[in-house]
């Protein structure tokens, strides 16, 4: 668990951040040299529904995202959505899911996905296999800063890269990230619509935790799949086009988020962030809103691994 992180040792080409309990084990992160500690033993947070029911237990939640399924519900909680209650039930039924669960009314609706248009403040904010779809990440994470209340939490179940269809493509990194947000990006790169319509496989966790990714397509597979993600591209004039613009571990999301603090990029830090469990397909995160984060200056000089152990 990344409780808070307890020092960061060195700029450079050598970051290594200790946090956490002292008996976790150490995950790679998406940067070569950096690594996190991960809890050794199964925490209630790692459980979707012990996260959830943390969230819910808030006075005041906002869930982003809910279509037919709402993670939360309650008086305290209020529905964020790119489509009204009603457009969200025809979706479902045109993709083959119920319609049953779908909020009855969604308070904030944006067709662009502008969390902006809120206008009240929240204790808690979650989203569910949202976050991955965002094409700019770092103003979703700034935007969701804004509309939590201080010390607020944003509680995030993401799909782990590894034990989904995006098994095949690379975790993305903090380069990744911040092209997007200087690109001022609002719907999905042509480079995504291909990864995602192209490169991608099943969808069975289970399968992955086997190391059974699916067998390789082949080179017409890939050039017949390539073809239609660049005409969908196209034909969507400029709109937006539902894919995976980002592929997270746990360990490569908690890098991202903490070096964006420490850019002071972002109003929010990593509390906790679990392994994915056994067999299971997202991993569980909070981040805390904080106005204390240590920053980074501008034209700071990075120091050597030798200048540091000196």
């Amino acid at each position: 668990m990344i409780a808070s992180w307890a020092s960061h040792l060195c700029i450079g080409r050598l970051i290594h951040w200790v946090a956490g309990t002292a008996n976790g084990s150490t995950a790679p992160m998406a940067t070569p040299g950096v690594s996190v500690e991960l809890p050794a033993a199964t925490p209630p947070q790692a459980l979707r529904d012990a996260i959830l029911d943390a969230a819910g237990k808030a006075k005041s939640a906002l869930e982003i995202g809910p279509f037919f399924a709402p993670c939360l519900t309650g008086a305290n909680v209020t529905y964020f959505d790119v489509l009204t209650s009603d457009d969200l039930a025809e979706r479902a039924r045109k993709i083959g899911y119920g319609t049953d669960t779908i909020p009855a009314r969604i308070d904030f609706v944006s067709p662009v996905g502008d969390l902006r248009i809120v206008d009240r403040k929240f204790d808690a904010i979650v989203s569910s296999h949202c976050i991955e779809h965002q094409p700019d990440l770092v103003r979703h994470l700034v935007d969701v800063g804004n509309l939590l209340e201080n010390d607020g939490r944003y509680f995030i179940l993401v799909p782990d890269k590894r034990y989904c269809f995006d098994s095949r493509l690379p975790a993305s990194t903090i380069a990744d990230v911040i092209d997007a947000h200087f690109d001022d990006r609002r719907v999905h790169t042509l480079a995504s619509v291909v990864a995602t319509r192209a490169l991608t496989t099943h969808n069975e966790a289970s399968r992955h935790w086997l190391g059974d990714h699916g067998p390789a397509p082949s080179l017409d597979e890939l050039a017949i799949r390539t073809q239609h993600a660049i005409d969908e591209w196209k034909n969507s004039n400029g709109g937006y086009i539902d894919v995976h613009a980002w592929q997270f571990t746990p360990a490569s999301f908690a890098e991202i988020v903490m070096i964006l603090g420490r850019l002071g990029m972002i109003g929010l830090e990593v509390e906790e962030v679990h392994e994915t469990l056994t067999n299971g397909i997202e991993f569980t995160c909070i981040l805390r809103k904080s106005n204390s984060l240590p920053a980074i200056a501008p034209g700071s000089v990075l120091q050597t691994p030798d200048a540091c152990a000196a």
